[in-house]
């Protein structure tokens, strides 16, 4: 078969590239042929044998599904890959608190347990590395009074965990492990974990487990929390502790944000059992976003939550022809309300009032006055307190 193909013919080819991405490459060569025999008008397409021509036209077509021009309904399509998101860099100030609630289910059941958990960003290095301060808050004496723990948490640029500090105790896997997901996901992700995790207070000898994980992104699903409603990507995840004494099996399901890069929800199913005697307790953890503050994506949930807890400080301040100063201790419940007293040597009485979830408190003296203040960060808040009678002063409070 001699052809001629006349530069027309290309020219008006190539105003129809959307055909080209609907048929096969034998398809598309097929129809220059035939698309040129109909437009190049002095040119010639000459077939020395018309019907071995047309015969092997035939057998072109009808191996890309009849020339059709998606290439046949069986045609394989390629499904899109899925979106890999990104988590925005961290800003020192932004939070995230949860509420977590315990519940042992064997051998005997108990009473769901409730407490408190803030993730206060304290670092950023240049590499995206952070740290954070979690403060934790659990109700005592029927939610007359907390019990306030801290402890820091370092995570590197990629999402890692580090290490975490508490005191003079230090935990660190080896090597580093996902908190929950890494910093970059998309759906159909998956990664395992092999290693260590020491752990060392300060003289006593250090403790060792071993972590053998598997987590996996299985899908993106909408949910909805205290905080609001997010976009997360599921993820499942299978571990295993183990030490001389006991193996702790945990089934894990997260809803990861991955936007902001922390987990909206978590439920985890724990299993512990006594390697000596095989005894087992089973319980359940569920974690929920109850709040946050995120400045690079300019998004934020205040939450009244993040000041639940105990506070104490000082007043002073000046009275006619005396100065008076003294000490304050306050409750701060998770409704916002608040109850304390404040003593000095020469004036005590007690306060009542509440807090915004934007941080601004009001305080009622027993008698007559008031505190006033804002929050200065998550560990301190500041104002000032009058009464009618012309006493006036400054105070701040702290965990």
């Amino acid at each position: 078969m001699e052809i001629i193909f006349p530069v027309s013919c290309f020219n008006q080819v190539s105003r129809g590239r959307d055909f080209v991405s609907r048929c096969c490459v034998i398809d598309f060569i097929m129809a220059i042929l035939l698309f040129c025999l109909y437009t190049s008008g002095p040119y010639r397409i000459i077939m020395r044998n018309s019907v071995l021509g047309m015969m092997g036209v035939a057998v072109l077509l009808a191996a890309c599904g009849g020339g059709g021009g998606s290439g046949g309904k069986d045609a394989a399509q390629v499904p899109p890959a899925p979106k890999t998101y990104v988590a925005a860099k961290a800003t020192v100030g932004d939070y995230y608190t949860y509420k977590n609630t315990f519940q042992a289910l064997e051998p005997t059941p108990g009473v769901a347990r409730e407490s408190y958990n803030t993730r206060l960003l304290t670092s950023v290095s240049d590499d995206g590395a952070k740290s954070y301060r979690s403060s934790t808050n659990s109700p005592i004496r029927n939610g007359n009074d907390f019990l306030y723990t801290t402890l820091t948490m370092d995570f590197d640029q990629l999402g890692r965990w580090l290490a975490t500090t508490r005191a003079d105790c230090r935990i660190t896997p080896a090597p580093a492990q996902y908190f929950v997901a890494p910093n970059s996901l998309s759906v159909g992700a998956s990664w395992q974990y092999s290693g260590r995790i020491e752990s060392k207070c300060a003289l006593n000898p250090a403790t060792v487990q071993t972590d053998e994980l598997n987590a996996k992104a299985v899908a993106e699903e909408s949910i909805t929390v205290p905080a609001g409603t997010f976009n997360t990507i599921k993820i499942t995840q299978s571990e295993q502790l183990r030490d001389d004494a006991f193996l702790y099996s945990m089934e894990q399901s997260c809803w990861w944000e991955p936007n902001l890069g922390v987990e909206v929800k978590c439920v985890i199913n724990t299993t512990l059992t006594e390697t000596g005697t095989s005894r087992k307790e089973v319980s359940v953890n569920t974690r929920e976003l109850q709040g946050y503050a995120n400045q690079a994506l300019a998004r934020k949930a205040d939450t009244l939550l993040r000041y639940t807890g105990a506070w104490k400080g000082r007043f002073q301040g000046a009275a006619p022809n005396e100065g008076v100063a003294g000490d304050c201790k306050l409750l701060l419940k998770a409704d916002g309300t608040i109850t304390g007293s404040c003593s000095g040597a020469s004036v005590t009485f007690n306060l009542t009032g509440t807090i915004s979830a934007n941080g601004q408190l009001s305080l009622a003296l027993g008698g007559a006055g008031q505190f006033t203040g804002k929050l200065d960060n998550q560990e301190q808040i500041s104002g000032t307190w009058s009464t009618p009678d012309g006493v006036n002063g400054t105070w701040s409070l702290s965990r």
